[in-house]
């Protein structure tokens, strides 16, 4: 019976972790189709006025809502997007910014900033 138990548990985490991995798919996948209809000139990059440009479009707003961000918060995410500082995003940039903004902030992540701000003091 013990058997029978440990292959449920064992199914059930292989099971999680294909489900993570196919829901981190098809929001990567979400995002690097939006990067593209954003990418007006068909540079790669996108602009701070390709981005708010597309400010009124459901898939900007869907964005918004997903990084649960709203309208005032669009010229911090394209700041926050644009590592680099070069005043334009190009589709890496996009994909990994957002995925990593997915979600609610995590203890650890709060824990960093922290960590960071006293080394600044």
């Amino acid at each position: 019976a013990l058997e029978g138990q440990q292959y449920d548990r064992d199914q059930t985490v292989r099971d999680l972790i294909s489900n993570k991995k196919s829901d981190l798919y098809k929001t990567s996948d979400l995002f690097a189709n939006m990067f593209g209809k954003m990418d007006m000139d068909g540079s790669g990059k996108i602009t701070w006025d390709e981005f708010s440009s597309h400010l009124a479009d459901d898939s900007v707003q869907a964005l918004l809502a997903l990084l649960d961000l709203n309208d005032a918060d669009l010229w911090v995410l394209f700041q926050l997007l644009d590592d680099k500082k070069s005043a334009g995003i190009d589709a890496a940039q996009f994909v990994s910014g957002c995925m990593r903004l997915k979600g609610p902030a995590r203890s650890i992540d709060l824990a960093q900033v922290a960590r960071n701000q006293k080394k600044l003091t």
